[in-house]
């Protein structure tokens, strides 16, 4: 019973060796345990040959030795007998065992060399057979890593997985075109942009959201009650100035002293016109009208009324609704390489997904810059071709082919690139 549980802890430990020469240790020392011996030596078969490995305790073996030569050759001579070998007493009067480490796959790879003075019973060889069987697995498990761990079990696979390997190997480096995906929407071309001419609040607009406007027509309304009043104080102290001047002219005849007030009071009275021409111009700039004819494009009157609204704030825009662009916003840690002149864009409009469109790119941003949300993105403009009907705000997916890769680079480039701004590699 003792020396079953010695077996199973031979064969836990070299399974669980981590590296080769672990191995060789416990297969030359520890076998002791079993079956006894005075001097053992593990060898290897590889490439046709015959390669001694370690020998027990802590002697150090000469590979050129006289005793190295001739157990080569006594080895090479037993291959492909029974896993363990009995050879006949030698005439120095040494007891000798070969422990054979032998897999159905792997075939002959190597095995444990054992010399005793005292001879090696039937019994001991069933124990080293078994034992042998376990160490076997074991150097294969090692000749395997050696090997190059997957691709070394690629031989032992199945047909169906050899051709789904290979099928993947060749996916890996298939040829694709690098593509990029990105928000798109329908833009006005050489629109006009209406802002807020001075701080204040919006008292009315006058359109609707895509109405067709006229040249010189009204479209919103400022609060300007306070400009009424400050036009209505203007125009009266203009007139209370002018009053004034007028009487001094009168007595000026009559006292010529009085006639050094005339310039002052002249002076005054250009200050009051200035005073009252800025709060006319003011009052009329409070009506926003259009200086051309187009559609107001706008996203809705009620959020713009009773908001108070800053100068240059924008309001709508005037748009030919004939004449617009694709406008793709491109993530900047997606961009990648284009030409203007050879890359087209394909983009889909959610109101009609299944419908495809292509166009032409106009310009590339050179720099990226932030949208409404925060996001850097480059701006790209494309020219829609052969598209009718389209309206402008209409949102979709755009998506624009650049030149050729791999397939393993168009799939890892963006995680390469997040991982070289993580370690800076």
């Amino acid at each position: 019973m003792e020396k079953l549980f010695t077996l199973l802890e031979l064969q836990r430990r070299s399974q669980e060796a981590t590296s080769l020469a672990a191995f060789a240790h416990i297969a030359v020392n520890e076998t002791y345990k079993l079956v006894p011996y005075d001097q053992a030596v593990f060898w290897r078969f590889k490439n046709d040959a015959v390669k001694l490995e370690k020998i027990s305790g802590n002697a150090v073996l000469d590979d050129k030795s006289p005793y190295a030569i001739t157990l080569r050759k006594t080895l090479k001579e037993t291959l492909g007998g029974k896993l363990v070998q009995l050879p006949p007493v030698s005439p120095e009067g040494i007891f000798t065992a070969n422990v054979t480490f032998k897999t159905a796959k792997e075939g002959q790879l190597g095995g444990l060399w054992l010399e005793s003075r005292k001879p090696f019973q039937e019994a001991d060889a069933h124990i080293l057979e078994e034992l042998g069987a376990s160490y076997a697995h074991s150097l294969a498990l090692f000749e395997l890593r050696q090997r190059g761990g997957i691709f070394a079990a690629a031989p032992k696979m199945s047909r169906l997985k050899k051709y789904v390997f290979i099928a993947l190997a060749v996916l890996f480096f298939f040829p694709v075109r690098l593509s990029v995906t990105a928000p798109a929407e329908i833009v006005a071309r050489d629109a006009e942009i209406v802002t807020i001419p001075y701080d204040g609040m919006i008292q009315k607009i006058h359109v609707v959201p895509g109405a067709s406007v006229k040249k010189g027509q009204l479209l919103a309304t400022m609060e300007n009650s306070a400009l009424d009043a400050q036009m209505e104080m203007a125009s009266q102290e203009l007139k209370a100035t002018q009053s004034g001047l007028a009487r001094l002219s009168r007595e000026s005849l009559a006292t010529p002293e009085k006639k050094s007030d005339l310039t002052a009071f002249e002076g005054e009275i250009e200050t009051k016109k200035i005073q009252y021409e800025f709060a006319q111009n003011m009052r009329q700039r409070s009506e926003i009208t259009a200086t051309r004819d187009g559609i107001a494009v706008f996203a809705d009157l009620h959020q713009l009324e009773g908001k108070p609204m800053g100068t240059g704030d924008k309001i709508m825009m005037i748009a030919d609704d004939t004449n617009y662009d694709l406008l793709v916003r491109v993530p900047a840690d997606a961009m990648i390489p284009l030409d203007k002149d050879e890359d087209k864009i394909n983009f889909y409009l959610n109101v009609s997904p299944l419908s495809g469109y292509t166009a032409t790119i106009r310009s590339i941003g050179y720099q990226a810059s932030p949208d409404a949300d925060g996001l850097l993105t480059y701006k790209i403009y494309g020219i829609p071709e052969d598209a009718k009907d389209l309206r402008i705000g209409w949102k979709g997916t755009a998506r624009i082919k650049s030149g050729w890769a791999t397939l393993s680079y168009a799939v890892l480039r963006r995680p390469l690139a997040s991982l070289r701004r993580l370690t800076g590699v």
